[in-house]
This record gives C-alpha cells, structure tokens and sequence, in this order.
C-alpha cells in the first residue's frame, strides 16, 4: 500500500485534526490506496470488485473509528500494514459468512429434493391406492372409500350400507384391506 511519510503523521495529530473537524488526511489515506488495494485483493482473494469495494470501504471505516476513538495508540507497523490486518480479518469473515450461507443452501436445497421426492411418491402411490380402489368389487370400494377417503365412523358406514352390525362392516372392512394390501405386497415381488 502506498502510504507517503507525511500521511504516516502522529496518531495524536490525527485525533487532534479530528476533534477540530479536519479529515483531510484521511480523504487522502483513502483515496491514495483503494487501487492498489483492490490489485492486492484481486491477487490475493477470490472476491469480485463490488465485494472488494465493499470490504475497502468497511475497512477504512473501522480504521477512521479506531483513530477517532483512540483505540489505536501507536503503530508498530506502517499505516499500510495496519489497514491490510483489518481488511484480512474482514475477508476472512466474509468467507466464513458465506461458507456458511453455502452449507445452510446446500442443506436446505437437500431437504427440498428429499420432500419433493417423498411428495412425489406420496401422490404415485395415493393415485394407485386410487386405482385399486375404483377397480375393486362392492362392498370392498364402498367400505374402504367411506372409511378411508370420506372418513366416516363404522356406524355411519352400516347404517348407509344396510349392515346389521358395526361388527359385520368391521370385519368386511379388515378383509378388503387384506386384498387391496395384497395387490401391492404381488407388485413389490
């Protein structure tokens, strides 16, 4: 990063510059290195420039805060290097951000196959059961359509049905479940 010796300049006179409402340093310490911090992200990290923009920018706002808070008391570096730390933290917390972001995609795009599937196969094997059930002979498709599709009590079903007891239907019903269950056991094998 290209930072000049009269840029460099005191921390304390910078925090002094601030305080009357002078950050003429800082347009300069900004604009005199973005280029060739956007060439070093661009060789040295896989971000678009709209992202290195974003990351120089933030960088420069957290280095603006530290000075104008006091949080930094002197450097042991260059101005340059202290830039360059900030702006390594933040890219690698964009790419753990986003590493993340990509997981939680995959994961979800996983689960969204797996319930279209299920959904899918749901509805294969609810319109077969269908099927099965318009091809069977009465009472079998009356009984299983009642109960299972209508969703009537075992007493309404022998009532409309003309059964004498709720025990006949129970029965009638057990066994055309048999059959209808046995149907789908013959196409498994």
């Amino acid at each position: 990063m290209h930072v000049t010796k009269s840029k460099e300049g005191s921390i304390d006179r910078w925090v002094s510059d601030l305080k009357i409402g002078n950050n003429d340093w800082f347009d300069e310490l900004y604009e005199d290195n973005r280029t060739i911090f956007l060439q070093w992200v661009d060789r040295n990290h896989k971000l678009s420039k709209e992202e290195a923009l974003d990351i120089y920018q933030n960088t420069m706002i957290i280095f603006f805060e530290n000075v104008k808070h006091g949080r930094i008391k002197e450097l042991n570096s260059s101005v340059a290097t202290y830039i360059f730390g900030i702006a390594k933290n933040l890219i690698n917390k964009y790419h753990r951000k986003n590493d993340m972001i990509n997981r939680h995609e995959v994961r979800l795009n996983e689960h969204y196959h797996f319930i279209a599937t299920s959904v899918n196969e749901m509805e294969s094997k609810s319109i077969k059961v269908q099927q099965e059930l318009e091809g069977m002979r009465e009472p079998c498709r009356s009984i299983l359509t009642l109960f299972y599709v209508a969703g009537l009590k075992l007493s309404i079903i022998a009532e409309k049905l003309d059964y004498t007891s709720i025990d006949v239907v129970k029965t009638q019903k057990s066994r055309c479940l048999k059959k209808l269950k046995s149907i789908f056991n013959k196409e498994r094998v």
